[in-house]
């Protein structure tokens, strides 16, 4: 996005965004989530991804994330998820970086899924902190508009099969990150999952990843290798009744390291 060319605009910090954007095209952003690709439980997932999990509980999530080490870069979010029948709908806000170069987000994303098949959309409205109030009337100057969807089939008994394409629409000012189209396929077996994913050429002939999870109880602990360049993520979930905490790290060989930290509530499995 456009900053402002104010004398106090930390340059360095400028360029290490703009580097972030150019090496980690299919990254999320707004509402990063800390779990493994594809359809996964969670408001942070869903409105980022588009892709609604099967279970459709009550959930609410706050997160934080430092983008390549920088606190000038971090991400913090909080969103909410809820599920009637079919329905899913999710709900949140986030605000990334210092007032100068740092931006506001509000998403929503609806949409519905079974056990056999779910899609979503969703709309996200990004307003830079530096030009002042969102309500000032100068969203088209000062901030943009994003629209996407996903949807995923289960066409056998532990695969699933996915297309995410978070950005099929922008207005006003550019996001941060560009985000193309990724498709992808998992496999799980009891506690083990297996996943590979593709995302459709944009900086040279596209990326692509790989990755392998396993559960066993309360913990979940998942990795996933990602070329263009070559680097990695490792995540960890820990389960407590109605809460969970989920970390992941995502390693650059140039950028750093981006950690993430997420805390969900889902008080209808407490009940359970």
């Amino acid at each position: 996005m456009t900053r402002t060319s104010s004398a106090r605009v930390s340059w360095p910090r400028l360029a290490a965004l703009l580097a972030a954007c150019l090496a980690a095209p299919a990254q999320a952003q707004d509402f990063a989530p800390a779990v493994a690709s594809g359809p996964q439980p969670g408001a942070f997932a869903l409105l980022e991804r588009a892709l609604p999990g099967a279970a459709g509980a009550l959930a609410l999530e706050t997160g934080v994330t430092r983008w390549l080490g920088l606190a000038a870069l971090e991400t913090r979010a909080c969103a909410g998820s809820f599920g009637a029948g079919t329905a899913r709908l999710a709900l949140g806000v986030s605000q990334t970086g210092d007032p100068e170069l740092g931006w506001t987000s509000a998403a929503l994303a609806a949409g519905a899924a079974s056990r056999e098949a779910g899609g979503a959309l969703r709309v996200l409205a990004r307003h830079d902190r530096a030009a002042g109030a969102i309500g000032d009337g100068r969203l088209a100057a000062a901030g943009g508009l994003e629209a996407g969807a996903g949807g995923w089939l289960s066409p056998a008994r532990g695969t699933v099969v996915w297309a995410s394409a978070p950005q099929l629409a922008t207005l006003g000012e550019p996001p941060p990150l560009p985000r193309p189209l990724e498709i992808g396929v998992r496999l799980s077996q009891g506690g083990a999952a297996a996943w590979a994913s593709l995302v459709a050429p944009s900086f040279g002939d596209g990326e692509r990843a790989a990755g392998l999870r396993l559960a066993s109880g309360p913990l979940a602990l998942w990795a996933e290798a990602r070329d263009q360049p070559l680097r990695a993520s490792v995540g960890l979930s820990i389960r407590a009744r109605a809460l969970d905490l989920e970390t992941r790290i995502d390693a650059h060989p140039v950028l750093g390291e981006t950690s993430r930290l997420v805390i969900a509530w889902r008080p209808d499995r407490a009940a359970r």
